[in-house]
């Protein structure tokens, strides 16, 4: 418990999180590093130019600290500047699991400054909820999608997409909060477009429809890039959506 405690509630300063993710990210790609890249090349099924393009890193077992044993995920702003480090163990007897440092969610979008470039030559961006939905639909062709981390979707979120798109395609998992995510999202979304928040061109939006209990990452395990882009190319059909490319 004590030690489920100081993950918790510890904050890192900027210099101990740049120490420990510099130290990660060397370790994956060494001898101590085995656990943790047979955890993102065979159950997570991603490749080393995904995992070098997302900067994932991991800390081994033998350092005695509580990130031990846990793939370390940065969490950076839309300019490449790290703002927070989240860490997700690579075995069952990792207590928590999952663990993020405090950020402003509402503000930030995973993988944004990945996906900037792509989302602006596509013409959409697409919104999902985990950090291993983003880094999968990337691994797969899809690298304008974003995630949202859990919480909700913002007017500042859509205030950033702005920036680079007027198109966006929400895909939430395929269970009972996903599809509370996806009412919050279009009360949001129609808010935003009569200009309640911010006034400016209306933002155009669909929902895409998961199968039960499953998420971006599976569905994509299931069905390939060729299911998930015919999934989206529907959605974006029948919702009066175009595609750039």
């Amino acid at each position: 418990m004590l030690q489920y405690r100081s993950i918790r509630i510890r904050e890192l300063s900027q210099k101990d999180r740049e120490y420990l993710y510099g130290a990660s990210r060397l370790s994956l790609f060494q001898k101590p590093g085995e656990l943790g890249r047979e955890y993102l090349t065979e159950k997570r099924g991603l490749d080393v130019e995904t995992i070098s393009d997302f900067r994932l890193g991991f800390v081994p077992f033998a350092v005695d600290h509580c990130f031990s044993g846990r793939i370390v995920i940065p969490i950076f702003d839309p300019y490449s500047n790290l703002i927070a480090l989240s860490v997700r163990g690579v075995t069952d007897d990792c207590e928590p699991k999952y663990w993020n440092e405090s950020y402003p969610k509402g503000e930030t979008l995973f993988g944004m400054h990945n996906a900037m470039k792509s989302i602006w030559e596509k013409g959409y961006a697409i919104i999902v909820e985990g950090q291993f939905d983003v880094i999968a639909m990337h691994a797969f062709g899809f690298s304008n999608t974003v995630g949202i981390l859990g919480g909700a979707f913002t007017p500042m979120h859509a205030y950033l997409l702005k920036r680079y798109t007027h198109q966006i395609v929400f895909m939430f998992d395929g269970d009972e909060a996903g599809l509370k995510h996806n009412e919050r999202a279009n009360e949001l979304m129609l808010a935003f477009n009569t200009g309640s928040y911010f006034g400016h061109k209306s933002l155009s939006h669909c929902f895409t429809t998961l199968p039960t209990d499953s998420d971006p990452d599976s569905f994509l395990k299931d069905n390939g890039a060729q299911g998930m882009k015919k999934l989206i190319d529907e959605t974006m059909s029948k919702s009066g959506l175009w595609e750039r490319n």
